[in-house]
């Protein structure tokens, strides 16, 4: 990870760890905490771009971990997905296995910036599942 920077990349590998590793279990986010900005879900099968979403109000830790709940609190992935593809939360949670997890981590809570960083990306990347 870089230093001195205003913007810091933190890739996770395996999105699936939470379900894998056993129930709550987030250690594969710890690097998230405390850090706000945004993040992307990536499929590793085919490299589309799934989801873009954004972390102003609570760190990208807490902001991710909400897409391993079935009764996601905030958000559209899950939500979006379920919907438009008729799917189950257990499916859900099987294309969250097939995921990586991008972020952008930014040295600031402002929400402006945070959600024009979104918005470029889901302009940019297209990404199925954001509306």
């Amino acid at each position: 990870m870089a230093t001195n920077s205003m913007f810091d990349v933190i890739h996770i590998t395996n999105a699936a760890a939470p379900f894998c590793q056993g129930q709550n279990d987030y250690s594969c986010l710890q690097e998230m905490a405390g850090k706000f900005g945004v993040y992307v879900f990536q499929s590793k099968s085919t490299n589309d771009v799934l989801y873009v979403g954004e972390a102003h109000k609570q760190d990208l830790k807490t902001r991710i971990k909400q897409h391993y709940t079935e009764n996601d609190t905030g958000g559209t992935f899950r939500k979006n997905f379920c919907e438009t593809e008729g799917k189950s939360f257990e499916e859900f949670k099987a294309l969250l296995t097939d995921s990586n997890i991008r972020a952008i981590s930014i040295e600031t809570k402002s929400k402006i910036l945070i959600i024009g960083i979104e918005a470029i990306l889901i302009s940019a990347l297209n990404p199925k599942y954001n509306k």
